[in-house]
């Protein structure tokens, strides 16, 4: 399991291949998983945690469909490409505002 991550693209296209997700709590991965609705988070170091994670995963049909639906459903409507580049803008309009907003600040 991963201890340090960004937004995990293998965890995100497992995710929209409708696949039930565990993932470390680690990173970028709390931005897709919702634990006990889009997948489970554990804590990265903990062999227990993993084992009880996978044991519900597993062990529970109806569980494992709702979050392979509802980790899907996430995946496709919120990261794709055109909401991805809507996102990116927004950063680039908002530091290039506080970029103006400084040098502004200087020139007074």
């Amino acid at each position: 399991p991963s201890r340090i991550e960004g937004l995990s693209q293998g965890l995100l296209e497992a995710m929209a291949l409708g696949l039930p997700v565990i993932a470390s709590a680690a990173g970028g991965n709390s931005e897709l998983i919702c634990p006990g609705e889009t997948g489970l988070l554990v804590p990265p170091l903990d062999p227990a945690a993993w084992t009880r994670a996978l044991e519900r995963m597993l062990g529970d049909d109806a569980f494992r469909l709702h979050v392979a639906r509802a980790g899907r459903a996430l995946a496709r409507e919120e990261f794709t490409i055109p909401r991805t580049a809507e996102r990116t803008e927004a950063v680039y309009r908002e530091a290039i505002a506080r970029r103006r907003l400084l040098a502004g600040e200087r020139s007074r």
